[in-house]
């Protein structure tokens, strides 16, 4: 296949936007992409750590808050029940 962009006949390799890209052309964007595309079909992001990291971070936030609800309602079903 041609490349899309210098149009040579060189070995392409097929990424993500359905395009044929030569090493010469990939080199400048990343110096192992054109490895990476060849070995695998298909191309993924990666999540970052930091976005995990605040997923946890609000879903224990959750957690305690409705723990924290829980146990006041608790709290004022046994004190309502002292005053009865």
């Amino acid at each position: 296949m041609q490349c899309s962009l210098c149009e040579n006949d060189q070995e392409t390799v097929k990424l993500w936007d359905g395009n044929h890209y030569c090493r010469e052309c990939l080199q400048p964007y990343s110096s192992d992409l054109f490895d990476f595309a060849k070995e695998h079909e298909s191309l993924h992001s990666t999540i970052l750590l930091s976005k995990i990291i605040d997923e946890k971070k609000c879903r224990r936030t959750a957690i305690l808050i409705a723990l924290t609800a829980l146990l006041l309602f608790v709290a004022c079903g046994v004190i309502g029940t002292q005053k009865e």
